[in-house]
């Protein structure tokens, strides 16, 4: 039993060194990372009639150490990559795995994200996204070449975003603007124009520049991105709010004020009075595989960036999750009671893998 778990988290390890390599994280590790395969190789050739493998193993954990060292005892890193289609089509046709491919093709999108503040508005959504088809990858939730694919389909969206941020003459951060919110249902019931909402974002950036460290100017800032939206519902109005400024002055990631989590909750606590539901807790904080979960416990937690998304798409996890305290699984009760209560529910459910894939339970 002992010598059974110990292949299995040598594997596990072999896997992920794998996948990993070749990180700079990798290189204090090499020496301890051999050994370990030596010892592997010894035992397992001690309990085994086929000796084979040795060989092979040697081999692999020789390539491994050789390229992962030069003179300075440094990894001999694959170089960052360009995160293009052109680059994933040369990729393809080279012989090492699709793991080292995703691995070095995200840290090149990365690289290329955080050296250009300027692209960031525009890229970073995207660099969230491949990030998450990195982790699943590590974690194994999918394969190499499946990640290659979803890549792939990154990259093309990339470059669409590229050429019409040069089209539209809007600066990069006011092209963020638009291009996060064009296909926003809200904004096109109250038939604000994306475009024109982004120009406006612009003339406003330029009259509050320094609202990324000035409170005062970040607050005027905020007021004056009420007026174009007051045709929309003080809710929505607000989300909207908070999301444009987050584009305009890069305040991103997991953050989430203790008022946006209130509200979050607050909301989530009327969608369970709707659905005369009663859940044990309601949490919102830090997840990074799923928008939302409900324990059969009764408790739901929701993801604190979900502070960050339109309201109909937080309704559409919150209602999904409070559902299944009454319906545990997706069966046709459950879809039509969704149907019943957020109409759009579907569409939603396909936006959800353009706002970072896996995030909610399948």
């Amino acid at each position: 039993d002992s010598r059974r778990a110990f292949f299995e988290a040598y594997k596990e390890i072999e896997a992920l060194w794998e996948i990993l390599s070749p990180s700079p994280e990798l290189r204090d590790h090499i020496d301890a990372y051999k050994r370990l395969a030596l010892l592997y190789a010894a035992v397992r050739n001690a309990y085994t009639e086929h000796v084979g493998f040795a060989a092979d193993l040697a081999y692999k954990t020789g390539r491994l150490v050789q390229e992962g060292a030069d003179q300075e005892g440094l990894g001999r890193l694959t170089k960052s990559v360009t995160f293009d289609l052109e680059t994933l089509e040369a990729l393809g046709a080279e012989p090492s795995s699709d793991e080292a491919k995703v691995f070095n093709l995200v840290r090149g999108l990365r690289a290329e994200v955080e050296s250009d503040t300027e692209v960031e508005a525009v890229l970073q959504p995207l660099k969230e996204r491949a990030e998450r088809i990195l982790k699943d990858l590590e974690e194994r939730r999918t394969t190499g070449l499946a990640a290659m694919d979803l890549l792939s389909a990154l990259a093309a969206e990339k470059e669409t975003a590229v050429e019409a941020a040069k089209d539209s003459g809007l600066a990069p951060r006011a092209f963020g603007v638009y291009w996060a919110l064009k296909n926003d249902v809200d904004l096109k019931a109250a038939g604000v124009a994306t475009m024109d909402l982004a120009r406006e974002t612009e003339t406003l950036l330029a009259r509050f520049p320094n609202a990324a460290v000035n409170a005062d100017e970040k607050r005027r800032l905020r007021a004056a991105l009420y007026r174009p939206l007051l045709d929309l519902d003080k809710d929505t109005r607000g989300n909207l709010v908070d999301r444009i400024v987050m584009i305009l002055l890069g305040d991103r990631g997991d953050k989430a004020s203790d008022a946006q989590r209130e509200l979050l909750r607050r909301r989530t606590k009327q969608w369970a009075c709707r659905l005369k539901v009663d859940p044990r807790i309601v949490r919102v904080g830090r997840m990074t595989r799923k928008w939302g979960s409900c324990s059969t416990l009764g408790t739901v937690t929701l993801a604190a960036d979900l502070t960050h998304q339109s309201l109909g798409f937080q309704d559409f996890v919150i209602v999904h999750e409070l559902l299944h305290l009454r319906l545990p699984n997706h069966g046709k009760l459950f879809r039509a009671t969704m149907t019943a209560y957020v109409p759009n529910w579907k569409r939603y459910n396909i936006e959800r893998n353009d706002r970072w894939s896996n995030r909610l339970d399948k």
